[in-house]
């Protein structure tokens, strides 16, 4: 492929897709032609699909962004001409329609070629690993949800999701006596499922008795706050990785976030989207109870000072600045083992197709500075080499 070792694996690993170049009259191979060469130089391409494949369906009551979930079937062609491996559907968006497109959707990337992971027609299908062999190695993929709508976990009798369920309390910001204030903002304290937590990590364990390497997707997290991780998530990705897992990627956030090194494994908390096509220019989409859906991202935003932009060049892709930042997690095995972890920047255009960047891009350096103090913050430091960001490096 370029010249590398026999021995040595290259996987790459992208955020939340959503592509919807049919709806816009538009060619789906068009969405990645900028970025495909790149992404085709690894050996597997993960990413992460936010949108069903179907034209079967109804809206779901409970269905988050309902409205733009569902796309043609022939928008599937963005995603093989990408060379997409390897597909995680453990979202909270998979359902929206229902249960009947999500089984299209298995159906149709399994027919062009694509792995489907972290869903299923019934809960042992949802939780079933992916194994990929490549060059004498052998790596394990596992997917999970950790933000799961009411009726989205899969069941023995019914399709959905790979669940980690996540339950949420406050408390006063402070509990000294005396110092609690009226209006205070409170601390939100966020505690996985005991039992799911225990049951991720025997199939975590599971997985690498039979496997080189363990790839644990997780889709969680809090979306467009930059640098602020739910309680949970620290918490699940160190269990990951104490079962056995080698490498976390998280998405769902919309915008990419810390990156952390327990033990010499890497958890990229948020990749951030990739290409995630909104419905903008299609009609105007229904508010949720009275409340749109750009409400209820402001009332989350404004707090923290995250300004939401309003630029009509980019009607598909609303969002603070930062949804434009993309990571493609690059993992280097060799001799069954990961010996480099890294990304690639890449900046979204206003059709939100990924461009890669190189160093000379003035717009590299602007999502590498937007990256430091996120991974400063979680105790790794980023170095530049050429084109790419190390993480990690034996």
């Amino acid at each position: 492929m370029d010249g590398r070792e026999k021995n040595t694996v290259v996987i790459h690993l992208v955020g939340d897709n959503g592509p919807r170049r049919i709806e816009h009259g538009e060619n789906p191979e068009d969405l990645y032609k900028a970025c495909a060469p790149k992404l085709r130089e690894a050996d597997i391409l993960f990413g992460q699909l936010e949108r069903n494949f179907s034209l079967r369906g109804s809206v779901q009551y409970h269905s988050p962004n309902q409205y733009v979930t569902r796309v043609h079937p022939d928008n599937i062609r963005a995603l093989t001409f990408a060379g997409f491996t390897i597909m995680s559907l453990a979202s909270n968006k998979i359902m929206g329609w229902g249960p009947d497109p999500l089984v299209d959707t298995i159906d149709l990337l399994k027919k062009n070629g694509i792995t489907p992971v972290g869903a299923g027609r019934d809960i042992a299908e949802a939780r079933k690993p992916v194994f990929i062999d490549r060059k004498d190695t052998r790596i394990g993929f596992l997917a999970y949800c950790c933000v799961v709508p009411p009726g989205y976990e899969a069941l023995d009798d019914r399709p959905g999701i790979n669940p980690i369920h996540v339950s949420t309390y406050y408390e006063p910001a402070s509990r000294m006596p005396g110092t609690v204030s009226p209006g205070d903002p409170p601390k939100v304290v966020t505690i996985a499922d005991q039992e799911d937590m225990e049951r991720m990590q025997q199939e975590i364990k599971d997985v690498k008795s039979k496997a080189d390497v363990v790839i644990v997707s997780q889709h969680w997290g809090i979306p467009y706050l930059p640098g602020m991780l739910a309680m949970y998530q620290p918490v699940v990705g160190h269990a990951a990785i104490d079962a056995g897992a080698d490498l976390i990627v998280g998405h769902h956030a919309h915008v990419p976030k810390g990156i952390e090194v327990y033990k010499g494994k890497t958890i990229f908390y948020s990749v951030g989207d990739f290409s995630e096509e909104g419905s903008s220019g299609l009609g105007k989409i229904p508010q949720q109870g009275g409340f749109s859906m750009t409400g209820r991202h402001l009332a989350r935003m404004e707090p923290y000072g995250v300004e939401w932009l309003h630029d009509p060049e980019w009607n598909r892709f609303q969002g603070p600045i930062y949804r434009r930042y993309v990571l493609v997690a690059k993992c280097v095995i060799t001799d069954k083992k990961i010996r480099k972890v890294g990304f690639l920047p890449m900046y979204v255009n206003p059709l939100i197709e990924p461009q890669p960047l190189n160093k000379e891009d003035p717009r590299f350096e602007e999502v590498v500075g937007y990256m430091r103090p996120l991974a400063k913050k979680l105790g790794t430091e980023l170095t530049v080499t050429g084109d790419e960001v190390v993480v990690y490096e034996e």
